[in-house]
């Protein structure tokens, strides 16, 4: 019960996820989806799961240490796909019930000059060349994905695009929830995840945005109407005067908020001075 999509993007690739874990029938509580392993050295690996969570861990701890072992970056794709196929060998005829050993990854290999990412289904590994869901969310992700994405985005537009994704998804499918995560990696070596508070304004901006919004796509028809395209235009406007208004409030609080952090910050820090 989860989300996580990847996108491919002209300067690297977003990952992202949920962090909403589901025991069916019994619970649900929070958890990271997304397992990084940050080489000194190339390469860095990104991974978001989906399924069994102790199957996953032990499948991504194996090909941590397979990739990473791997010196020539062509050969790594190939090693990912041998040791899937082997995993898969190894311990599905063990169980009557081989559903409980399901495996679904979606991969980032951060290399020297390039960004490589993967889909991981069981034995099988495929390169994605645009986007990929999977999960309990996969329909409805990958279905808002396909009307925003396109192959020239960059990271940074990429990722406040996967925060929409996810804001959609949780919102309308059982078992998504809890906060987003989101991962920037570059083609250029470093990589960065949206804040916990930059995540939180873009949801309240998208459902500022979907409230407003809805006059103006009811609004729509009865063409050749001089009444309704006065309609119309009436209801954009007020739309976008209530949207720019709105936006310039979250930007104060947001400023107001991000000194007193950095206040506080520097609070800790002076005390933590005086102690030593």
């Amino acid at each position: 019960m989860t989300l996580i999509a990847g996108y491919k993007c002209a300067d690297g690739a977003v990952l992202c996820a949920d962090t909403q874990l589901t025991v069916p029938g019994l619970l649900k509580y929070p958890e990271s989806k997304v397992w990084m392993h940050i080489g000194n050295k190339r390469p860095s690996l990104f991974f978001a799961y989906t399924g069994y969570d102790d199957y996953s861990h032990m499948c991504m701890e194996e090909l941590t240490k397979a990739i990473s072992q791997t010196p020539d970056e062509s050969d790594m794709v190939r090693r990912t796909k041998e040791i899937c196929r082997e995993l898969h060998q190894r311990y599905h005829p063990l169980y009557k019930n081989p559903d409980k050993l399901g495996l679904e990854l979606i991969l980032v290999i951060q290399m020297t000059k390039k960004v490589r990412l993967l889909h991981l289904r069981g034995p099988i590994v495929h390169t994605i060349h645009t986007f990929r869901c999977a999960g309990s969310g996969l329909f409805l992700g990958h279905a808002i994905s396909r009307d925003f994405y396109y192959e020239a985005m960059g990271i940074e537009e990429a990722a406040r695009m996967a925060a929409y994704v996810l804001f959609r998804v949780k919102g309308n499918v059982d078992g998504v929830g809890l906060m987003s995560q989101v991962f920037l990696v570059s083609d250029k070596g470093y990589w960065q995840s949206l804040k916990k508070r930059d995540v939180e304004v873009l949801e309240n901006v998208y459902a500022e945005y979907l409230r407003e919004s809805r006059s103006v796509l009811l609004s729509c028809g009865n063409w050749g109407n001089v009444g309704a395209a006065k309609h119309f235009e009436a209801a954009l406007g007020e739309m976008s005067t209530t949207l720019l208004q709105r936006r310039q409030e979250i930007d104060r609080e947001y400023i107001e908020r991000s000194k007193d952090l950095d206040e506080e910050r520097a609070r800790k820090n002076n005390e933590e001075g005086e102690e030593t």
